[in-house]
């Protein structure tokens, strides 16, 4: 596989990753109760939204078909997350470690791909400005639940 076919797989693995991450803000918003979080959730799920338009338009200029959707993996996630909240009383707890948890995931994902060295320019500045959000939440999840920061 030549570089540009590995940059192409690799990203596409970066956009179902994003995928997931919708998905999965999409689920904890209506898991919780709280107007705050829903507010937070929302705007964390139409944030990767336009990571997705990003990332498909990226794949795409780069001469790669991108995906459509998020992996199977993720969808059992948020079946477990789901099943996990149910029995237990911390709902709103237990939801946002795992987003923190999905986080901490996707950083390593960023960060690995914006380093390789056969990497365009134009992609390193794309995942850099989305890893540098993805922080940002993590650390607000880890530190300020609400996101009030």
């Amino acid at each position: 596989m030549n570089d540009r076919n590995k940059l192409i797989d690799d990203l596409n693995e970066v956009l179902t990753r994003a995928f997931d991450a919708k998905d999965g803000y999409h689920e904890v918003y209506n898991a919780t109760d709280s107007i705050r979080l829903k507010k937070a959730f929302h705007k964390l799920e139409s944030q990767r939204a336009q990571f997705i338009i990003d990332l498909r338009n990226e794949i795409t200029l780069l001469g790669g078909e991108p995906v459509d959707s998020g992996s199977i993996a993720g969808g059992l996630h948020r079946t477990w997350l789901q099943f996990k909240s149910d029995i237990t009383d911390q709902t709103d707890e237990v939801v946002i470690e795992e987003c923190i948890r999905g986080e901490e995931s996707a950083i390593e994902s960023y960060e690995e791909l914006s380093t390789r060295p056969s990497t365009p320019k134009s992609t390193i500045q794309l995942l850099s400005n989305q890893l540098s959000t993805i922080r940002s939440v993590a650390a607000a999840l880890e530190y300020d639940p609400v996101l009030t920061a």
